[in-house]
């Protein structure tokens, strides 16, 4: 991602509070009641996901939207999620919890701010494949299992987090 474009305000995300529980949640040892805070937070914050673009999609249109300017009625643009493999080939889907997150990189070529939940319904959609969510990849990275979004912590307990390589 071009640092320029990254300085944009629309790349104005802070999620302090999920950093800190990421943090006690890596203290702890997946502590149930830490990571159920954290997927708390998580749930409600926005973030920073890399995408890629249809090579037909219309550049003023992801010039826009990567600016920050809302689309027109009549501007669609289909978002194709970038994803990451740790060295088992175990697919993740990319999230920053802040521009600060970020380094310059051509692994990430673009990327915009979105909802958790639509990062939730990305790894929730079977053609995906993906085992679950990389939190900040390009600093210590936290992986969040697809499954912990369905579980009930005081039910099953956690599996601790495990050092991960990602590969390109």
């Amino acid at each position: 991602m071009n640092k320029k474009l990254l300085s944009n305000q629309s790349y104005n995300v802070s999620n302090a509070a999920l950093e800190g529980a990421i943090e006690d949640c890596l203290a702890t040892k997946n502590d149930p009641n830490k990571l159920e805070a954290l997927l708390h937070l998580f749930r409600a914050a926005q973030v920073i996901v890399p995408v890629s673009f249809p090579k037909d999609a219309n550049q003023k249109s992801i010039m826009k939207l990567l600016s920050g300017m809302p689309l027109s009625k009549d501007e669609t643009i289909p978002l194709i999620p970038v994803t990451v493999k740790d060295s088992e080939g175990n697919r993740y889907a990319p999230v920053f919890t802040s521009r600060d997150k970020i380094m310059e990189t051509k692994d990430f070529p673009y990327m915009v701010k979105v909802t958790t939940d639509q990062v939730i319904r990305t790894l929730e959609n079977e053609k995906a494949e993906l085992v679950g969510v990389l939190i900040n990849p390009q600093t210590k990275g936290f992986i969040i299992r697809k499954k912990a979004f369905d579980i009930d912590f005081y039910q099953q307990p956690a599996q601790p987090q495990k050092q991960i390589t990602m590969v390109s």
